[in-house]
């Protein structure tokens, strides 16, 4: 009798176990999806976000915007090339690079002045500059292309002036998708001088603290 009883006690604690196992991996189930379904209708809210300036916030549309833009900006008319199937112009890169450095890292700066002409010139120690250097984009030379460095006390500095940029181009989203922290983003860029539009897609990584660009499918030549 009492193996009997005994018998009946260890399946009816075997059907409460496997009972709570089955709810609590539905409630898991459920939360991940609803997880999904933010995270879609996050992806999904971007389309047809125009893209321009530097946002101070930190939602995935600002993140994004402020990765993009300055490569739009400062790519536009030359065709998209920087970081199309790995090329690489030293020149490009430094103008964008520097572009970002004073979005990203302005209050960074060791000293800042103001040129004659009325130009606010920052100042970056070397040793940082040339993190940054092999930070924001990927599969770049390991050598960094000859810097203009001024030296005070024994240290020394990269300048990096503030520049202003004119525009006629504007540049929408078209699609977004994700896949961990990597995004690929189809992009519309319109001219308002010539009523012209071309099509081009940036895939970045994103991470809490900053962004790397990746690759770059310029337009093609028929576009």
């Amino acid at each position: 009798m009492k193996k009997v009883l005994s018998l009946l006690t260890a399946i009816a604690v075997f059907l409460c176990l496997a009972a709570c196992g089955a709810g609590g991996s539905s409630s898991g189930d459920s939360s991940s999806s609803q997880q999904d379904s933010a995270a879609q209708a996050e992806l999904a809210a971007l389309v047809g976000k125009q893209l321009d300036g530097a946002p101070a916030g930190d939602t995935l549309s600002d993140r994004l915007c402020r990765c993009l833009y300055p490569y739009l900006l400062l790519q536009s008319g030359k065709g998209y090339t920087l970081f199309s199937d790995a090329a690489y112009e030293a020149e490009d890169y430094r103008e964008l690079l520097n572009y970002v450095i004073l979005q990203e890292h302005a209050e960074q700066a060791a000293r800042a002045e103001t040129a004659p002409s009325g130009q606010p010139v920052y100042y970056y120690e070397k040793e940082q500059y040339e993190t940054w250097y092999h930070s924001y984009a990927a599969n770049i030379p390991a050598e960094i292309f000859e810097l203009s460095v001024e030296t005070v006390d024994g240290a020394e500095y990269v300048p990096v002036p503030e520049m202003g940029w004119g525009n006629v181009r504007a540049f929408a989203i078209q699609s977004v998708e994700s896949e961990g922290d990597q995004y690929t983003v189809g992009i519309c860029e319109t001219n308002s001088e010539n009523d012209t539009s071309k099509q081009l897609t940036m895939t970045v990584r994103l991470s809490p603290d900053g962004f790397q660009y990746l690759s770059v499918t310029p337009p093609s030549a028929g576009d």
